[in-house]
């Protein structure tokens, strides 16, 4: 590992761009009516929803309304480290 200036430069790694695009979350009931919507101002033509279990026959709705490809139903809640620690 190298040193330019405060950067580090790690060999035998190819330079790359992260782009992200701003994050813009809906909060509130009934809010899920709105996915479809989003999802066109958004320009996108293919959604994948993700729930837990729980969330499933909301996640099936949300995906009927906005045409999605797939639902995932086995997502887990996070997580936190003092839990993964014991």
């Amino acid at each position: 590992m190298a040193s330019w200036g405060n950067a580090l430069a790690v060999t035998g790694i190819s330079p790359f761009a992260y782009v992200s695009n701003p994050a813009r979350v809906l909060f509130g009931s009934g809010r899920a009516r709105e996915v479809a919507p989003e999802l066109e101002r958004l320009g996108c033509r293919r959604a994948f929803v993700v729930c837990t279990a729980d969330q499933k026959d909301l996640a099936l709705r949300v995906a009927s309304d906005c045409a999605a490809q797939a639902v995932f139903a086995e997502a887990t809640m996070t997580t936190s480290g003092n839990t993964l620690g014991e």
